[in-house]
């Protein structure tokens, strides 16, 4: 299954815009009546089974806004759409187009063969498939994934969306940065367990070193022993945070101070004001007891040793105290090798994808909706993102067919991609009339999105990046920094005779101009300076020899 067409005729920013989502067919709607025509010469670059779509654009263009839309789920205010798939069979033949859509009165065409009538779908509700008019064969199963860094979809689940069968998984970086690492982990070890296929991707980590952070000891502490054990150690730390917030209670139950640590630690897990959470604790204390029979003060496990439930139990408890304002975030996780940021990075994303898509096995159709992932990568890691994410979806979901589509500020990522797979967005305002003097652009208002992918002449696929800056993502206000070009501009409008110095004193304008990188750019200048000042102009002839015995070589 593939995702053809979106069409938004209302949702935030978004209002009467179509999108295109694969090469495979060309979509056209005028308001009331959509015509799909199949495009027969394409030819995918992509691997069988797999499909790619960038959605770029400026900050506020509409690129989230699409992939909530297409997620389904925690939608906020009223929104309008329909969308369109193309069911395949096992060869990836065409054998139905298929639209779910909130107009009963719009008519679907197919190559003059097909016309599907739709009823209004009302957000909130529920609807099985004999809900559709004229629609008599369930669709086949397929989930929709999100992939996000941000926040604004941390409370979404695994949920039914519109289509009987579907199920949405969303996940995200931020549903607390903590929640997240501690999820990430678990489902990285279950994933290293299960032997993914990472190769030439990254050298996956043996093992994982557990240890437990600094934690200020009240007095009653300070008599334990410092070559106490890994469990001893563990039960100190979460006697000394309970104690941070609920001192008065703990005192009560450490007066005696001859008592033993576990007696001590049974008496604080039973006190009244932690309710009941002592079962979390117990659970947690249990799976640590586990390793530590198996490692004693050792915290460094070789992975295919340690199960997830201890990990699952610490993340069950640390949350649990959370409502309670106790911090019982006591351990510290890292990597062995070692990881560098951007390996840990796709480990802990590829992770997340894999623990998703396990749950839903059994369907055989996926829609991947990632939500700038590359965004916290240098640029060498973003360089490798979209090889790495389609090396490890063809080689660990084989038996699924996967549309992933990105939204993206990188223009490492759209030269990777062809630009019949690209959705261009842009911004409405009275500069895009100029720009694009063919699109229709009756009724928006100044911020609303634009699909101007047919008004864009640029061929993305190994394209440059500085034109794909320049072009694909509409700086038309040029690449260099805002505070060099302020500088520049002023002493070029100095040196003009047009204006006079604000922030640079004359002084400063020889020593800025022969400090600009952009060899063109600092020889006009200086060029300009010469002529305006009218000296040294022997020190400038042997600039201009140098210069040009650089450029011959």
């Amino acid at each position: 299954m593939e995702l053809v067409y979106l069409w938004v005729e209302e949702y935030k920013n978004i209002r009467n815009q179509g999108f295109n989502f694969s090469p495979r067919f060309e979509c056209e709607f005028d308001g009331e009546n959509l015509t799909i025509t199949e495009n027969k010469d394409y030819m995918s670059i992509f691997p069988d089974k797999i499909n790619v779509t960038a959605i770029v654009g400026e900050n506020g263009s509409g690129k989230s806004n699409i992939l909530e839309i297409l997620f389904g789920n925690n939608i906020d205010n009223d929104c309008k759409f329909f969308y369109i798939v193309d069911e395949q069979n096992k060869n990836g033949k065409t054998t139905k187009i298929t639209a779910y859509n909130f107009d009963d009165k719009m008519s679907i065409h197919f190559d003059d063969k097909m016309s599907i009538h739709f009823k209004e779908l009302k957000l909130g509700k529920s609807y099985k498939l004999s809900d559709f008019q004229n629609l008599k064969k369930p669709i086949d199963k397929f989930s929709t994934l999100f992939y996000s860094n941000f926040p604004y979809i941390d409370n979404m689940s695994n949920q039914n969306s519109n289509i009987e069968n579907a199920k949405n998984l969303a996940i995200s970086e931020k549903e607390t940065y903590l929640t997240y690492k501690l999820k990430s982990i678990e489902y990285a070890i279950s994933m290293i367990k299960n032997n993914a296929n990472f190769e030439k991707l990254l050298e996956l980590p043996k093992k994982i070193t557990i240890g437990i952070k600094e934690y200020q000891k009240p007095e009653f502490c300070k008599k334990f022993k410092k070559s106490i054990k890994f469990i001893d150690k563990v039960k100190i730390a979460i006697i000394c945070e309970i104690y941070k917030k609920r001192p008065k209670e703990v005192d009560k139950e450490t007066i005696d101070c001859t008592k033993e640590l576990d007696t001590i630690f049974s008496k604080i897990i039973e006190m009244p004001v932690l309710g009941g959470l002592k079962e979390d604790v117990n659970k947690f204390i249990k799976e640590a007891e586990n390793i530590n029979e198996k490692y004693n003060t050792s915290l460094q496990i070789n992975i295919d040793n340690l199960e997830t439930n201890f990990v699952n139990a610490y993340h069950i408890m640390v949350d649990s105290f959370f409502n309670l304002n106790i911090d019982l975030n006591i351990l510290n996780f890292s990597w062995y090798p070692n990881l560098s940021t951007g390996q840990e990075t796709y480990l802990l994303q590829f992770a997340n994808l894999y623990n998703a898509m396990k749950k839903n096995d059994t369907h055989s159709n996926c829609i991947i909706l990632i939500d700038e992932g590359e965004c916290t990568l240098h640029p060498n890691w973003q360089k490798m993102y979209i090889k790495y994410i389609i090396d490890f979806f063809q080689k660990n979901m084989k038996t699924k067919k996967n549309h992933i589509i990105f939204s993206s500020h990188s223009p490492f990522i759209l030269s990777d991609i062809p630009k019949e797979n690209v959705i261009f967005l842009d911004k409405f305002d009275e500069k895009a009339k100029e720009k694009y003097p063919k699109l229709e652009m009756n009724g928006l208002e100044n911020g609303n999105c634009i699909n101007v992918s047919k008004h864009v002449d640029i061929k993305t696929f190994g394209a440059n990046i500085h034109t794909l800056l320049s072009d694909g993502f509409f700086m038309s206000d040029g690449l260099m920094g805002e505070f060099a070009k302020v500088k520049i501009t002023e002493i070029l409008e100095f040196l003009n005779n047009e204006k006079k110095l604000k922030s640079i004193k004359k002084k400063q304008i020889k020593s800025i101009i022969e400090s600009i990188g952009e060899d063109f750019l600092r020889n006009k200048l200086l060029n300009l300076y010469y002529k305006k000042f009218n000296t040294d102009k022997q020190h400038r002839i042997k600039e201009l020899k140098n210069e040009l015995k650089r450029l011959e070589k």
